[in-house]
């Protein structure tokens, strides 16, 4: 079970990729975003992010509202959430440490 969930969560990062790589048809999902990433110039890879933890959050949030209970949301969504948060803080922690060895 955890090597279908790591298996298909990589082939999910790897069509993601190659649909925005290549101007192809996106799913809306990430059609909108790439476009907001494009008008304002923002970095598509955590704007990304910021959109699929936002999407989660809001479903835990209404889940848990509405039927007292977390139904939904299963460990496939909590795992890509946080692999993505996980990545971003990765590479910010990288980009840090870079521009203080530059400044000194």
């Amino acid at each position: 079970m955890v090597l279908m969930l790591i298996g298909g969560s990589a082939l999910l990062a790897a069509g993601i990729a190659l649909q925005v790589m290549t101007d192809l048809l996106c799913l809306p999902g990430d059609a909108i975003v790439k476009i907001v990433s494009e008008k304002l110039r923002w970095n598509f890879g955590k704007l990304k992010i910021s959109f699929d933890v936002t999407l989660t959050t809001t479903a835990i949030v209404i889940s848990l509202v509405s039927l007292s209970a977390l139904r939904g949301v299963r460990e496939g969504t909590v795992t890509a959430c946080s692999a993505s948060v996980e990545r971003s803080w990765r590479s910010s922690c990288r980009a840090c440490a870079l521009q203080e060895s530059s400044a000194t």
